[in-house]
Order: C-alpha cells, then sequence, then structure tokens
C-alpha cells in the first residue's frame, strides 16, 4: 500500500493544486491509503523520511524542513497537511 500512495502523492505534486486544496487532495487521495494498514501493522523504521518526501513533494518544495515542522505549517497559518500516522515515534 505504501506504492499506492506514493503513486499518489507523486501525482498530486505533478498536478500542482492550488495552495488552498493541497491539504485536502493530500489527506483524501494519499493518506486515506495507509489508514487502515496503520490499525494492523507498525510502519516502516524509514516511514518517517518517506512522510517527510511526501509533504515536500505535494508542496513542491525541496527538502527543507523536518517532519514535525512541515506538518505544523498549518498552526503558524500556512497549510494544514494530515499527518499519514499520528504516532509511530
Amino acid at each position: 500500500m505504501l506504492s499506492k500512495c506514493k503513486s499518489r502523492y507523486k501525482e498530486l505534486g505533478e498536478d500542482s493544486p492550488p495552495l488552498f486544496l493541497v491539504g485536502p487532495s493530500f489527506s483524501s487521495k494519499c493518506v486515506s491509503t495507509l489508514g487502515y494498514i496503520a490499525q494492523l501493522v507498525p510502519p516502516p523504521k524509514d516511514f518517517k523520511y518517506k512522510e517527510l518526501h511526501a509533504a515536500h513533494k505535494v508542496l513542491g518544495m525541496p527538502v527543507c524542513m523536518d517532519v514535525d515542522t512541515i506538518y505544523s505549517l498549518g498552526e503558524m497559518g500556512g497549510i494544514k497537511l494530515t499527518r499519514p500516522i499520528a504516532d509511530h515515534a
């Protein structure tokens, strides 16, 4: 299922939707593919890196923030992205 999520976030990044649609599109198209899997199996060890890459890709940015910062942009008046798995430290 990670491959399905990866193909969807790449597609979303290539589509370059308006910024106000990036958060909802990311949640509905990408994050939704991982929800039920996270209930059954733990994420891979490198998931935090994949999560970081996905967020930068959909925002059209080079990797320049850490994972906690990029998913906190909504708290700073920016785009709110839903983290694929809430607790996977």
